[in-house]
């Protein structure tokens, strides 16, 4: 008798905690479910990450400079196309590449930032390279934007039009390669641009 009082009082015990448990659970569906009424799918904290500042060329090597070789060293530069406000208004740089000579030649540039996206918003931007061919001053460009006229289109839609409606003056200048889209949130390792000329390592900081 009392070891059958026994198996009773365990099978008991047994219920009690299997009942606290699906309490338990209820609890936890419920607070999820609070949770996501606060915060729809579409806007959930995922991470707390912070946003990347900066995006740092760490790597860099030319098929072709563009450059010939009797005039010695080669003079590349970069024109970085992205957007100074969430309404797609252009913002056109040019960065200068004084480090990189030579074609066939593998150069990693100590901290050097390429793109800096407190200057550049929104996610996006394109970079082209060119070599420059003639003056001493270089390249210099213009363009001709009215204000808002790309904010109904997707940041690469938007990219494709300025490229389109931009116009550089550099005399007789080679284009070495472009990066269409490069992205504030991803690394590039390896990456080639899409020309095949030019294989880079972009990195997000």
């Amino acid at each position: 008798m009392k070891k059958l009082f026994f198996i009773i009082g365990v099978l008991v015990l047994a219920q009690i905690s299997c009942e606290k448990e699906d309490i338990e659970e209820l609890e936890l569906e419920t607070s999820i479910t609070e949770s996501e009424k606060m915060y729809p799918t579409s806007s959930f904290p995922l991470s707390t990450t912070p946003s990347p500042t900066k995006m740092v060329l760490r790597e860099i090597r030319l098929s072709n400079d563009h450059e010939n070789i009797l005039r010695g060293k080669a003079d590349i530069y970069a024109i970085i196309s992205g957007f100074k406000d969430a309404q797609k208004n252009p913002l056109v740089k040019k960065v200068q590449l004084k480090f990189l000579d030579h074609d066939k030649k593998t150069y990693r540039p100590e901290n050097f930032i390429l793109v800096d996206w407190t200057e550049f918003k929104l996610n996006t931007v394109r970079i082209e390279l060119w070599e420059h061919d003639c003056c001493p001053s270089g390249g210099n460009f213009r363009n001709s934007f009215e204000d808002g006229e790309f904010a109904h289109m997707s940041e690469f839609e938007a990219l494709d039009a300025i490229y389109q409606k931009f116009i550089y003056h550099g005399i007789q200048d080679d284009k070495v390669d472009t990066f269409k889209y490069v992205e504030k949130n991803r690394n590039y390792s390896n990456h080639y641009g899409s020309l095949n000329n030019a294989k880079v390592k972009f990195y997000k900081r």
